[in-house]
């Protein structure tokens, strides 16, 4: 969605710097590009985990969860989880569903030397207002 309207932006940004009077008709579509851009960014730039909503793209039986921005408008929302339904077989679920993929790519290995000290540091200071969660 995000593509589409920005490709409409530079589509209308090249209309008008073309024509040697403007086009009203092209500048306004570029405004109005101009300002869904707008929207969007500012949308996707407050996405956080809070602001995440968690849909299961399969049946109730077999839950599968994909997280979308609960901020989405109502007919982007729908179209996007309709989307992503319709298109449930392209995700990876395990490491299973990743066929023909060398393991080095998905799996993290930690190299330990046995004859290595552990090493013995002072504790560092730390701001009052994050102490109590670390404890």
């Amino acid at each position: 969605m995000l593509s589409n309207t920005a490709d409409a932006y530079e589509k209308a940004k090249m209309i008008e710097e073309d024509a040697c009077e403007p086009d009203k008709e092209a500048v306004m579509e570029l405004r109005q590009a101009q300002e869904a851009f707008d929207r969007e960014m500012e949308v996707s730039q407050r996405v956080t985990a809070s602001t995440l909503e968690k849909i299961n793209v399969r049946t109730p039986e077999e839950s599968r969860l994909i997280s979308i921005a609960k901020e989405l408008p109502t007919l982007g929302k729908a179209a996007m989880i309709e989307l992503l339904r319709e298109y449930k077989d392209v995700f990876s679920w395990s490491r299973e569903h990743m066929t023909g993929l060398d393991r080095k790519f998905y799996q993290h290995q930690i190299h330990l030397s046995t004859d290595a000290k552990p090493v013995k540091q002072c504790r560092y200071r730390m701001n009052p207002k994050y102490v109590v969660r670390v404890k």
